[in-house]
């Protein structure tokens, strides 16, 4: 079959723009969100996209934006010099903004969607969980199924129960009924397959190759689709050759990958700014056959504003090739502007909007409200949440939780946005992994431990996932008091409990707790044990920021015996440390001379 009309104009544009591949997004992690859509195989995979918030079954145009992680920085009151400047600076830029704002609600058309968020279907709650696994295993253990000929209505009863934990995010139960299950009746592909998606979704990738192995010793094949999310999932966190060779084994049995796995690979690309290797993906995908959806079209957007062309490439590309404009291209190219800080081009895209009849749904403004959290503007965020109301558009839970990222991110505000939240809670906004999140970054943010608020979440089948825990460090870091510390620990105490395996970038934002308190000790034996699993876990091996945090650390608890030791270490590891590094290291030894 042949390449789509486009791919030899666009490869010509790579060779003749002369540009490198050195764009850094600066809504990082995205692949780590994007991995809880596995839960559901025809879900479509986007920058932050997040199942929980789904309302409806959707074209791939309407899938929600992602959280944005909260900005490094310490919100104290500023006065004086230069923080007078940054100050008038950061007035002007909020003054953008908010014209910004009025452009989005004239590209609303008025045609907002009148439905309230529900929760999603499919979900159960933890002790309900195990109450269940109970049950069949004293209904069909110890070979009772096989004895009375029920194997397959045992098996089917197990993958259901799975396939439950899986959506709730209850992963290590869902694993534990599938252990079960093995045991008692053997396994079968329904069982695998519903087991490789609880260990794919908590990316428990040593469990992933345990059953992937033990499905082919059983000589058991998975339908393509189950391949796909695997190939799809390994390459959306981080392990991009590990999905490369699964879908090789794929193919090599006659398999052809699905569009989802395809996506996935064109999304990890793209975000490298690799036009290169995504038109090869896009090539191949027109070659087995599968039709490029708005989806697809939008992840290749992404990979030419990417490049270094921007918009106006962008724009070029949709005009040039005859594509329809759809929405979800607008969105792909409005959403890099905004993550660029260009509020000129957002300008424009929603311009392209109007004239196109695309109006901005709740995801546009939860683009803006995100856009607007990262830059610890309140005031932008607030009145994009308020536009929702004049546009009769309903806020999802997911709104509310960027509006709270953007309270808690400028320390301002807080009390007026959790009221809102709680008085939509009332409103209808149910319990989802969003409403939940929500109250823990408030309660985080006020000092207050939200051990409980995860429990509750755990319990009610809405499992905190890693990037909740993100969050929540997150809002702590910003808190001067060592009492953090303390509540920081018990949180990381109930991800050991869950089974739940953190990442670097989880593990950093903790870090920065116990930097800001001081707390030399714990912060090195974090450190140490990162170092330990990342042999395993990729996505939990520290990088500089690691090391950085865990120095500045040992100054500030005026522990240079710990931070001489782990300088030592990188050097024993054959890691070069940096200038920066060594900034770092000097900056620590010169914190005591400086309080003495």
């Amino acid at each position: 079959m042949r390449a789509p009309a486009y791919i030899a104009p666009l490869t010509q544009l790579v060779k003749t723009s002369g540009h490198t591949s050195s764009y850094q997004s600066r809504y990082r992690g995205h692949h780590i969100v994007a991995q809880r859509s596995l839960n559901d195989p025809t879900a479509v995979v986007s920058e932050g996209a997040h199942p929980d918030e789904v309302q409806e079954p959707r074209s791939d145009e309407d899938v929600e934006v992602g959280s944005t992680p909260i900005p490094d920085q310490d919100n104290g009151v500023e006065s004086g010099g230069t923080n007078d400047i940054r100050a008038e600076s950061e007035s002007t830029s909020q003054s953008v903004g908010l014209k910004l704002v009025d452009e989005l609600a004239a590209s609303s058309g008025n045609r907002g969607k009148g439905k309230k968020s529900r929760a999603q279907s499919g979900v159960i709650r933890a002790a309900d969980a195990r109450e269940r696994l109970q049950l069949l295993v004293s209904k069909h253990g110890k070979g009772k199924a096989l004895k009375k000929g029920l194997r397959t209505e045992a098996s089917k009863e197990f993958t259901e129960l799975i396939a439950s934990c899986g959506r709730s995010g209850l992963y290590k139960l869902g694993l534990d009924a599938y252990e079960e299950a093995v045991r008692h009746i053997g396994m079968d592909a329904e069982l695998g397959a519903a087991a490789f998606r609880a260990a794919l979704s908590a990316k428990y990738f040593s469990t992933v190759k345990k059953i992937y192995e033990s499905a082919s010793q059983h000589g058991i094949r998975f339908p393509d689709n189950i391949y796909s999310i695997a190939v799809g999932g390994l390459v959306l966190c981080g392990r991009l050759e590990e999905g490369l060779a699964m879908k090789s084994k794929v193919e090599s049995r006659g398999g052809k990958l699905e569009l989802f796995g395809y996506n996935a690979i064109i999304e990890h690309h793209a975000s490298k700014g690799d036009l290169r290797k995504v038109l090869d993906t896009l090539a191949e995908v027109e070659a087995v056959g599968h039709k490029v959806s708005h989806h697809t079209e939008s992840l290749v957007l992404r990979a030419v504003f990417r490049t270094g062309l921007g918009l106006p490439g962008c724009l070029d590309w949709i005009e040039e090739h005859g594509f329809e404009v759809s929405r979800a291209a607008l969105q792909a190219v409005l959403e890099e502007s905004l993550s660029l800080n260009d509020r000129k081009g957002a300008a424009e895209v929603l311009e392209l909007m109007r004239k196109h009849r695309k109006w901005a749904r709740v995801r546009t403004y939860n683009a803006f409200i995100e856009h607007f959290a990262a830059s610890s503007d309140i005031e932008g965020a607030m009145k994009t949440f308020k536009a929702l109301a004049v546009a009769n558009i309903v806020p999802t839970a997911q709104s509310y939780f960027l509006l709270a990222l953007a309270a808690v991110n400028s320390g301002k505000r807080l009390g007026e946005v959790e009221d809102m939240f709680f008085q939509g809670a009332s409103e209808g906004v149910q319990n989802t992994y969003f409403s939940y999140n929500t109250r823990a970054i408030l309660a985080a943010r006020a000092g207050e431990d939200v051990t409980p608020i995860y429990q509750e979440m755990y319990d009610e089948g809405f499992a905190p996932d890693d990037i909740s825990f993100h969050h929540a460090f997150e809002s702590m870091s910003l808190r001067p008091e060592k009492d953090m510390v303390t509540h920081a620990l018990n949180l990381l105490s109930m991800m050991d409990r869950m089974g739940l395996i953190g990442s670097r970038r989880s593990m950093n934002a903790l870090l920065k707790v116990l930097c800001r308190a001081g707390a030399a000790e714990q912060a090195v034996e974090l450190y140490q044990s990162m170092v330990t699993k990342g042999v395993e876990e990729e996505t939990m091996a520290p990088d500089f920021e690691t090391y950085e945090l865990a120095l500045l650390a040992c100054g500030n608890g005026k522990r240079m015996d710990l931070a001489v030791g782990v300088f030592r270490e990188l050097e024993q590891r054959n890691i070069q440390p940096t200038v920066a590094l060594y900034s770092t290291l000097v900056m620590v030894f010169s914190l005591p001379l400086l309080d003495g």
